[in-house]
């Protein structure tokens, strides 16, 4: 099922004249490099074993000051409350920030993994610093550019800071962030979930691949773009004018 929709983004990326990625990192492949990264955190005391639910979690406040990092307002108040894991935590979280690293699955028709943790699944970000200590090692910068959507920013990115620079050290395990801007149809963020979205091989039956590249160049890679008929005819008009 994930590998279908896998081809369909390497499709319309090749359709679009993208580059392939050197390498693609899936977290069913990294799973023994995730539960490394887990224990390692836990033998270094930033992470703990919650009760009674089992879960392992990141414990921000052995981290320090340091959290916040990316948004400094928002990684002192928050408290994660849009995610799921808060509600599985009930009252067993030391600190309203902890994130969850491990989550413990009993009901054997949910997807989970066997391993020193107990059969669970990996928490919403500790894969992505396990990927990049697999691809770039333990020395910071690893790696040394991060990019992903502004959205990422916090909590995800933040997080990703915290468990590694928890573990490697230092202040900066990125060198350089990347956060792009919102994609918009008609004022509103393009989603799956609002269905105001236009796929890939639906805007190239209509249009080329050039123009649409040169559409996401006319604006700034961090301001949010509103896509619409006007727009792609600019990108049109440029192509041609080439």
């Amino acid at each position: 099922w994930a590998g279908a929709f896998e081809a369909a983004f390497l499709r319309d990326m090749r359709d679009l004249g993208v580059l392939p990625p050197d390498a693609i990192t899936r977290v069913t492949d990294f799973l023994p490099d995730i539960v490394r990264f887990i224990e390692d955190l836990q033998a270094a005391g930033f992470a703990y074993v919650g009760a009674p639910s089992g879960t392992v979690w990141f414990d921000v406040t052995a981290y320090g000051s340091r959290y916040g990092a990316l948004e400094p307002s928002r990684g002192l108040h928050c408290d994660h409350d849009h995610e799921e894991e808060n509600a599985e935590g009930g009252g067993e979280k030391r600190n309203r920030r902890d994130f969850a690293l491990w989550k413990p699955v009993s009901d054997p028709a949910v997807a989970g993994w066997d391993s020193s943790l107990g059969r669970g699944r990996p928490g919403w970000h500790i894969e992505c610093s396990a990927f990049c200590r697999a691809m770039f090692g333990d020395v910071p910068p690893a790696p040394y550019l991060h990019s992903g959507g502004r959205d990422l920013r916090f909590p995800h990115h933040e997080n990703e800071i915290a468990q590694s620079q928890a573990l490697f050290g230092g202040d900066r395990w990125v060198q350089h962030w990347v956060h792009a801007g919102q994609l918009n149809i008609k004022g509103l963020k393009m989603s799956k979930s609002l269905k105001n979205y236009t796929t890939i091989q639906e805007h190239l039956s209509g249009s080329s691949a050039r123009a649409f590249r040169i559409f996401c160049l006319l604006h700034r890679y961090h301001a949010d773009v509103t896509f619409g008929e006007d727009r792609a005819a600019d990108a049109a008009a440029w192509e041609r004018s080439f």
